[in-house]
C-alpha cells in the first residue's frame, strides 16, 4: 500500500500520521503503509490544512498538492500514468517509509475509523479540514452556544430544513450515498448557494460544490430533549445516566428495510453493532483535535468522551461498546501532554473518576472492562501522577420515585 504525492511545491513540509518530511521534490512516495485512515496535511499562511486518506489492500492512492485556497491535495488528474510509472520503478528514488515506531501509536489510535465513518464526517470539499481557534470572545458560558453556531451535523440539517426547505427536491431518491445525502442537505440548507459554476472553453458548465471545511459531527442529544421524552420522576437518572442520549444516536445507524440508515444514507460495515460508528466518530474527532488543530473537533470529542463516561446502563447494554471505548481512552490520553494543560487534565480525571464510579457501582461487569479501567488508571498516575482512587467520593443518590 502506497502514497504517491505529485506537483509539491518544493520546501513544502508535509504531514503523515506522526511523521513528516520537506519536499526536495516534486514527487514524493511513502511505501508499505498499514491498510486504514492516515492523517495528510500541511500548513500555509500559520493554517493547518488535512485531510484523511483510507487505504486498502495493495493500493496506490495518487494525490497532487492544490493550488485551490482551502484545499490541501486533490485527486489526481493523470493517476492511471502515476500509478502505471510507480509500479515500472520510475519513482524508486523517491520513496520513504514510515517508522515502525510512530505506526503502532497510529494503528491504535484509528483501530475503529473505517471509510464510511470518514465518507461521512468529512467536509464535502475534497474532504480538507482547516484549523480552527476558540473565538475571541470565547468564555466557558459562552462555549455552548459558539459550539452550536459553528458545528453543523446532517442531522441539525434534517432537523431544521426538512420543514422548511423541502429537502426532497434536492435528493436523488436512488442514491443512498453520503456525499449525495450531504450534498442535498447542504444545498438545501443554502438555497442551492453551494453550487457554483465555472465556463469552460467549450462552453459547458462544470458544477463545483463546496461547504466551508464543515464537519459534519453527529448531534449529541440535549438535556432537554431527553426530559421531553421522559416522566418527571426519571429527571433525576437523565441528568445522570446518559445512555438514553447513546441509544438516541446509535438508532440513527440502524439500518430501515436494509436500504438506508435512519440518517439517510447507508452505512453496513458495523450493521451488527452501530455503535461502533461512535466510537469511530470519537476517534476521528481526536485525531482532527491532535493532528488538525480544530477547535470544533475539540468540542465534539470532549462531549462524545463526557457521555460516553456517564452511561451507567449502557455499560451492561452495551459491553462491547465500552471496552472500545477505554482502549481509545488509554491511547488518547497517552498522546496529550500531561500536567501542562490545567483544564485539559481536570476535564479528564472528571470523566475517568464517573466511569471508574460507574464499573465499580455495576453488578456482573464484564471483566474484560475491569482490565480495561485497571491500564486506565495506570496510564493517568504515569500521565498526570493522579492516583484516580483519591478522587473517586460518593455521588449524589438517585433515588426512584
Amino acid at each position: 500500500m502506497s502514497l504517491l504525492l505529485v506537483e509539491l511545491p518544493l520546501d513544502e513540509v508535509i504531514g503523515l500520521d506522526f511523521g513528516f518530511f520537506r519536499a526536495n521534490n516534486s514527487i514524493c512516495a511513502v511505501v508499505e503503509l498499514s491498510t486504514g485512515p492516515h492523517y495528510l496535511y500541511l500548513t500555509r499562511d500559520e493554517v493547518r490544512y488535512g485531510h484523511f486518506v483510507y487505504i486498502t489492500e495493495g493500493q496506490i492512492v495518487v494525490l497532487q498538492a492544490s493550488k485551490k485556497l482551502g484545499v490541501a491535495f486533490e485527486q489526481c488528474a493523470d493517476e492511471e500514468r502515476y500509478v502505471f510509472g510507480f509500479k515500472r520503478g520510475d519513482f524508486n528514488s523517491y520513496m520513504g517509509r514510515l517508522s515502525s515506531e510512530i505506526v503502532r501509536p497510529w494503528k491504535a489510535l484509528t483501530e475503529f475509523i473505517n471509510k464510511e465513518t470518514i465518507d461521512r464526517l468529512q467536509p464535502l470539499d475534497h474532504g480538507t479540514i482547516a484549523s480552527s481557534t476558540a473565538p475571541n470572545n470565547y468564555t466557558k458560558e459562552s462555549n455552548k452556544t459558539s459550539k452550536i453556531n459553528a458545528k453543523k451535523s446532517l442531522d441539525e440539517y434534517m432537523a431544521s430544513r426538512i420543514t422548511t426547505n423541502n429537502i426532497s427536491s434536492y435528493v436523488n431518491p436512488n442514491d443512498h450515498s453520503i456525499e449525495g445525502y450531504k450534498l442535498a442537505a447542504t444545498q438545501c440548507d443554502t438555497g442551492n448557494s453551494a453550487k457554483v459554476e465555472n465556463d469552460t472553453e467549450n462552453g459547458s458548465k462544470v458544477v463545483e460544490n463546496f461547504d466551508g471545511g464543515v464537519i459534519y459531527f453527529t448531534q449529541i442529544p440535549s438535556y432537554r430533549y431527553g426530559i421531553k421524552q421522559n416522566h418527571g420522576s426519571n429527571v433525576t437518572n437523565i441528568g445522570m445516566d446518559k445512555t438514553w442520549a447513546l441509544d438516541c444516536m446509535i438508532k440513527e445507524f440502524e439500518l430501515v428495510d436494509g436500504m438506508k440508515n435512519k440518517c439517510g444514507f447507508k452505512m453496513a460495515e458495523y450493521m451488527d453493532r452501530p455503535y461502533m460508528y461512535i466510537i469511530a466518530e470519537l476517534q476521528f474527532a481526536f485525531v482532527c483535535l491532535l493532528m488538525g488543530h480544530s477547535y470544533e473537533a475539540l468540542n465534539q470529542w470532549k462531549e462524545l468522551f463526557k457521555l460516553l463516561c456517564s452511561c451507567d446502563s449502557g455499560i451492561t447494554i452495551y459491553p462491547e461498546a465500552f471496552i472500545a471505548f477505554g482502549k481509545c481512552a488509554y491511547y488518547q490520553m497517552a498522546q496529550l501532554p500531561g500536567k501542562e494543560d490545567l483544564e485539559m487534565d481536570n476535564f479528564l480525571i472528571e470523566c475517568m473518576t464517573n466511569f471508574k464510579d460507574i464499573i465499580k457501582s455495576t453488578d456482573c461487569v464484564d471483566i474484560r472492562l475491569l482490565k480495561t479501567m485497571s491500564n486506565l488508571e495506570k496510564m493517568i498516575k504515569m500521565k498526570f501522577g493522579i492516583e484516580l482512587e483519591e478522587f473517586c467520593e460518593d455521588g449524589p443518590v438517585v433515588v426512584e420515585i
